[in-house]
């Protein structure tokens, strides 16, 4: 018995011992980054060989743009989310370090290469984002550095390939539509001014105290809160754009008593409308039906009640 007991004993804290050890090993590997010592803030330019065209992000002062683009400024959100899975690529998901298999992981020259420098040129990190993994959820990077394969666990491709997709932000407006307080709508017929009044709810002040209808008032500040361009025509002036002599425009004062402007001018044949901030340098075309969203006609803010008097009377 008395040997048995031993055995067991023995037996308990062998396993303890590998218990540790390989809790141990654990959190070392967790805590070993693919690319030890990277940090965004040492970041100077973005390269990204992708399979439709190559990019190039450069970092300016304080904001991202695409060098390679005409230099407009980048997206934010997109360049975050590039530096946000670089910190997740761990070496405890390492799958292989055999060259031969390169290909079948796509991390080779059919994947998608990025390369990330410093001020000085040098080279902070390269890897080859290849193939989605086996759960469709996850991506295979090779370590250019070290030929070392991981499986992230994060579905990659639209991270660092958008194809024909511009990398440009094409942000106009970056609002919350609760923050809006005043919006004044100028155009060559009429002009229009709607108040948000202490309990929060919209009126049309000018060009006589009407109310107006609240579907139409919420879809006009969504759709300006958010405005986006479908593409940025260049910068001003640009010929044809209209925008040097507009006749249309939107003014909108925000709850903090800061001010926006945004100015209209001609229409493309495929219905976008060339737009601009006041002040602003950068020309975008908008869709149409988004700027004819922000700016409705009278007839179209009054609230049914008062559209059926008018039509009565």
């Amino acid at each position: 018995m008395k040997v048995k007991s031993s055995l067991v004993v023995t037996l308990v804290v062998v396993v303890v011992v590998f218990l540790i050890l390989q809790f141990v090993s654990n959190r070392n590997q967790k805590e070993r980054p693919l690319f030890p010592g990277f940090s965004r803030e040492k970041a100077a330019k973005i390269i990204i060989d992708g399979k439709e065209k190559k990019i190039v992000l450069a970092k300016q002062g304080e904001i991202w743009i695409v060098a390679s683009e005409d230099s407009f400024p980048a997206e934010h959100g997109a360049v975050d989310r590039i530096f946000e899975e670089i910190a997740k690529f761990s070496r405890k998901d390492v799958v292989s370090k055999n060259p031969e298999k390169h290909a079948v992981y796509q991390v080779d020259s059919t994947g998608t290469a990025v390369v990330i420098e410093d001020s000085s040129g040098d080279t902070l990190v390269a890897f080859v984002v290849g193939k989605v993994g086996p759960d469709y959820q996850s991506t295979y990077v090779r370590n250019l550095l070290t030929d070392e394969v991981i499986l992230s666990p994060s579905y990659l491709p639209p991270v660092f390939e958008r194809g024909k997709r511009t990398w440009q932000d094409l942000s106009i407006c970056d609002l919350q539509p609760n923050d809006i307080k005043k919006v004044h709508i100028n155009r060559p017929s009429e002009q229009v001014t709607l108040q948000r009044d202490a309990s929060g709810s919209w009126y049309i002040s000018e060009p006589e105290s009407l109310a107006c209808d609240s579907h139409r008032i919420s879809r006009l500040l969504r759709t300006l809160a958010y405005l986006k361009g479908d593409e940025i025509a260049g910068r001003s002036p640009v010929e044809g754009s209209g925008l040097s002599q507009p006749d249309s425009s939107v003014w909108f004062e925000l709850s903090d008593g800061s001010e926006g402007k945004l100015i209209f001018g001609n229409i493309t044949d495929r219905k976008r409308i060339y737009t601009k901030s006041d002040p602003g340098d950068i020309v975008y075309l908008v869709a149409s039906y988004k700027v004819n969203a922000i700016m409705p006609k009278l007839k179209e803010l009054r609230a049914k009640e008062e559209e059926e008097q008018k039509k009565g009377s």
